[in-house]
């Protein structure tokens, strides 16, 4: 029941706003961990404020998260950090700040 439960979640897209964040390629071992959005927020081409936004994820948008990372320190939601989300976004990873992501 849990691998169906995390096979459906990997096909899922999640609509946010006009952003779209999916699961990665078919071939890819699912592990989406669905995690909620507290403020809108930027997608970012990499794991840093100085990386190219790519687009943003309106509050309360759920979304598939493949893990996190360390990368450049911001500013956000209420917190800083230097810890990103991985997610799925135009066929490639993209990264929003941890601190604006319920897990």
């Amino acid at each position: 029941m849990l691998k169906r439960s995390v096979a459906a979640l990997a096909g899922l897209a999640i609509a946010a706003g006009s952003v779209l964040v999916t699961a990665p390629a078919a071939n890819a071992t699912p592990s989406c961990r669905v995690g909620v959005v507290k403020e809108t927020v930027k997608i970012r081409s990499g794991a840093g404020t100085s990386y190219t936004a790519l687009g943003q994820v309106s509050k309360g948008a759920e979304i598939c998260t493949w893990g996190t990372t360390s990368g450049g320190s911001y500013s956000a939601c209420g917190s800083s950090s230097s810890t990103w989300v991985i997610v799925h976004y135009s066929g490639r990873n993209a990264y929003i700040a941890r601190t604006c992501v319920s897990l």
